[in-house]
């Protein structure tokens, strides 16, 4: 049973590369177009809609199990979910907690990964904030 969802897994994956591909070599022939050139846009929308096919078949990484969208744990072996976001730079997957997207450096929020947000934590980089209440970073400037 691992077998055929670990094979399910890589055509999965397989097919993502394919989508990754063609949106490259579109973003490579002509940097600045998305949203200017429909092979772009058609590329870039076939990979959003991928992840979100693929996220309805959450799995367990550990066991392959399948998991419900919320959760935390594994039921079948207790292993720890990892939270998986699309980039909204490019789409890539990237692991919870990261700041900037490996792939494109686009800046991840909190608030794009939906992850409350303390009120002694700034929004935009992290970083602990001078006094409760603060209405602005004195990090990054940003407004709170």
């Amino acid at each position: 049973m691992a077998d055929l969802l670990q094979k399910q897994k890589n055509l999965e994956e397989a097919e993502l590369n394919v989508l990754y591909s063609a949106l490259g070599k579109a973003c490579y022939a002509f940097p600045d177009i998305r949203g200017k050139s429909a092979d772009v846009d058609s590329a870039y929308e076939a990979v959003k809609s991928f992840h979100a096919k693929v996220a309805l078949n959450k799995r367990c990484k550990t066991c392959m199990a399948l998991l419900n969208e919320d959760s935390k744990f594994c039921t079948k072996c207790g292993s720890r979910v990892e939270v998986e976001i699309p980039c909204k730079g490019c789409g890539c997957i990237i692991a919870e907690g990261v700041k900037f997207c490996p792939r494109c450096g686009w800046k991840v929020t909190l608030d794009e990964v939906n992850i409350p947000v303390p009120p002694n934590i700034c929004k935009e980089c992290r970083a602990p904030l001078k006094e409760e209440g603060a209405r602005f970073c004195a990090i990054c400037g940003a407004r709170q």
